[in-house]
């Protein structure tokens, strides 16, 4: 019987279906496609199919093939092939427009060089007439009026020639313009896909064998390189103040970037998005060893102290536009997940990001105005909120608008649903703010004191410029010790009291109201203590 089913294989002929793409999952550097396809099923009897050519880029090792009705998937087999492929109707048209510009450009060049012929002779027959009437104008018998006609007839058709070149130089720019995008057109769409009159592909052959007579269903999946997506975000804040303050409403609407250069158009295809990272499974985790080794290195104990990074909050919030990788990196916080595109959509295999909207959320929100002065000598006004989406929201560009203006670019950190979120809408420039240095002591052990005495002192300083009140949270922190030795002390008898303070992160914050044209200040002191073998240092 296999004998027999296998002869009969080889002598059908295998018949050429449609397979149009139904579903694509991108990945952060891959993409699995899925294919259908209909075929006409007999009892017992075995079908050969044969899909269109795939792309090139395709791993084989991951084809596979399911009849979902009336038969069994027996056998699947690829190979890369070179085929005769029809031309792109696109291209095709792209070049006979171009042809058609060529054309028109040299019926515009030859016009051009008639008119400039015309032109030296009107100017060559103008200096005859000079010389002429110079000549005559000695004698008796000059005609005044009949000179002055052939003048007048020279220039008349110099200024007509004029503008014809004019013209002429306008319609040569439309069309050098019109032939520069529809090259680059063509240069996009041969470099993405490869087009030539030979393509090389995936030649894809499944052998089904029935089991009832009737329409049956073939799906086909394989794996491509040459995708990758990313995430972008548009925050539309609303306050029911007039200066983007107070309480109002936050709308965040999710968009995902997505390019493609596989080979082949996605067109009219379901389309998923995933933080999975596929690479990964090849293998499975294998702990490391782990080794501990030490070295004596004297009894000096050294303090060091972080060096902050001050770009942790950007005077501005513009971002240098940097040319989008080949792979996005995903951020899914441990936990992968899909969002999947409303209705289907078609992206073409140029290389182009495409956008599309995954989806919009409302919420509760609130504006302030919020400073850290050590950081930065700027008060910002801020958005604050809770992910209001049910699933995280991956790093990557935010645009920030505020009451309908555009206010700028941030980034956006990896935030869990429900997680808080504080977004930054720009410096305010209504609200001064300065930080000066009133103490920084060092003190040294003296007699009968073992201990050295490190003493800091600054005052924040805030000026309400803006026409009426103003309410700003300033932000400060004090060191963190993490060793017994080392004592962190706040200096309550000469900082500002009414401050929130956390602290197992060192950090107060003040929430100062002035006036309009108000000043106010913040004091924050405090010590640092430890013993006198320690010596300072920074990193």
């Amino acid at each position: 019987m296999k004998a027999l089913l296998i002869l009969t294989l080889l002598a059908s002929t295998a018949s050429k279906v449609e397979a149009p793409i139904e579903k694509v999952t991108v990945f952060s550097d891959r993409a699995e496609v899925t294919r259908s396809a209909r075929f006409s099923c007999n009892e017992r009897d075995s079908v050969l199919l044969a899909l269109p050519l795939l792309p090139e880029s395709l791993d084989a090792r991951t084809l596979r093939a399911k009849a979902h009705s009336r038969a069994e998937v027996v056998g699947l087999a690829s190979r890369l092939e070179s085929v005769e492929q029809p031309l792109d109707p696109e291209v095709a048209s792209i070049r006979e427009e171009l042809q058609r510009i060529e054309d028109a450009r040299s019926v515009l060049d030859h016009r051009k060089r008639t008119a400039e012929e015309r032109g030296s002779a009107a100017s060559a027959y103008a200096t005859y007439l000079t010389a002429v009437l110079r000549e005559a104008s000695r004698g008796e018998q000059a005609d005044a009026e009949l000179w002055s006609a052939a003048m007048d007839t020279i220039h008349t058709e110099r200024e007509k020639l004029a503008k014809e070149l004019l013209e002429i130089a306008a319609e040569r720019k439309t069309l050098d313009r019109r032939a520069d995008l529809l090259g680059r057109r063509l240069s996009a769409k041969q470099a993405a896909r490869k087009l030539l009159e030979r393509e090389r592909g995936h030649l894809v052959e499944v052998t089904l064998v029935c089991r009832e007579t009737g329409r049956g269903d073939l799906s086909l999946s394989y794996v491509v390189r040459g995708a990758t997506w990313a995430p972008e975000y548009d925050l539309r804040f609303v306050s029911e103040g007039s200066d983007g303050v107070g309480e109002g409403r936050a709308r965040i609407e999710v968009g995902a970037i997505v390019r493609q250069a596989t080979g082949e158009d996605w067109g009219e295809a379901t389309i998923v998005l995933s933080t999975a990272r596929p690479r990964l499974g090849a293998k499975a985790p294998q702990p490391a060893t782990l080794y501990i080794d030490g070295e004596e290195v004297g009894k000096e104990r050294v303090l060091v102290q972080d060096v902050e990074d001050r770009r942790a909050l950007p005077v501005g919030t513009g971002e240098t536009d940097r040319p989008a990788p080949s792979q996005a990196q995903l951020d899914d916080g441990g936990r992968a997940f899909t969002l999947t595109l409303p209705g289907k959509v078609d992206i073409r295999a140029d290389n182009r990001p495409y956008r599309f909207p995954v989806d919009a959320i409302e919420t509760a929100a609130s504006g302030r105005r919020v400073s850290a002065p050590k950081l930065a000598p700027h008060v910002y006004r801020v958005v604050q909120l809770e992910n209001p989406a049910s699933f995280p929201l991956l790093k990557g560009r935010m645009h920030v608008f505020r009451d309908g203006a555009y206010a700028g670019r941030v980034a956006l950190e990896h935030t869990a649903p429900g997680a808080p979120m504080e977004i930054s809408m720009g410096a305010d420039e209504t609200v001064r703010i300065r930080r000066d240095e009133l103490t920084e002591i060092d003190r040294s052990p003296g007699f009968l004191r073992r201990t050295r005495r490190m003493e800091r002192a600054y005052r924040i300083e805030i000026v309400n410029a803006a026409t009426g009140p103003a309410t700003v949270e300033v932000r400060e922190s004090i060191p963190v010790s993490r060793v017994d030795d080392i004592e962190v002390r706040l200096d309550q008898s000469r900082t500002t009291s009414g401050f929130d303070f956390d602290e197992e992160r060192g950090i107060l914050s003040w929430t100062v109201e002035l006036e309009e044209g108000e000043k106010a200040h913040v004091d924050l002191a405090f010590t640092v203590r430890l013993p006198d073998d320690w010596e300072l240092a920074s990193r």
